[in-house]
């Protein structure tokens, strides 16, 4: 691909300056890889994995407060019951 006027690359694509007999021509061409880069990837990647498991582990432990809270509210109940329940079985044994 020879460019004549510079434009946009598309993301990885570098300009080379190629002398060719009498004139200079611009080529886009793929940018080489190299191990700096591999590692660069290799680490963002580890991150990316990294900051999704940690919003799983976030969104699961909002769920098991809200489950936590119900429980909570639900032997509250029970103990008023049972208060109750106490209450009137006292009255009737008296």
């Amino acid at each position: 691909m020879y460019l004549r006027s510079p434009q946009k690359l598309p993301l990885g694509w570098d300009i080379v300056e190629v002398y060719d007999g009498g004139r200079l021509l611009r080529e886009a061409v793929m940018a080489r890889k190299n191990r700096l880069t591999r590692v660069a990837v290799g680490i963002g990647t580890a991150i990316g994995k990294a900051d999704r498991k940690a919003h799983q582990v976030a969104k699961a432990g909002l769920l098991a407060k809200k489950e936590l809270e119900d429980i909570a509210k639900q032997v509250e109940g029970l103990k008023r019951q049972l208060q109750k329940t106490t209450k009137r079985l006292k009255q009737a044994l008296s």
